[in-house]
């Protein structure tokens, strides 16, 4: 096995959105849209469109590709980084929660 990381094919999520999808996506959009994702599945609900999409491309681009799903794929994981993954989805869970509380004041 090569030292070279592997080649990221967004083949199968390109033909899914017929066409390249958004490249602007942030750190935490992606993690937003994974976080969204695995909670529909755990409540037998569909995700939105752009979270499947979103999951499904990029582990069938793994699999296809090899590689790290979160780092090469996804890209959730940032190199030489402290600020991982579980600490952005908390510190999403931590503004939703403020935020709820906000509308629960009234």
């Amino acid at each position: 096995m090569s030292g070279r990381p592997p080649r990221l094919d967004a083949t199968a999520l390109d033909q899914a959105l017929n066409g390249p999808g958004p490249r602007g996506l942030t750190i935490e959009d992606r993690v937003r849209l994974l976080d969204e994702c695995f909670r529909a599945l755990l409540e037998d609900r569909k995700p939105s469109r752009a979270a499947a999409l979103f999951v499904a491309g990029g582990g069938l681009s793994w699999l296809k590709g090899g590689g790290s799903l979160a780092r090469d794929y996804w890209r959730v994981v940032l190199p030489r980084s402290h600020r991982t993954t579980s600490r952005i989805w908390a510190a999403l869970a931590d503004q939703n929660s403020e935020g709820e509380g906000d509308e629960n004041a009234e």
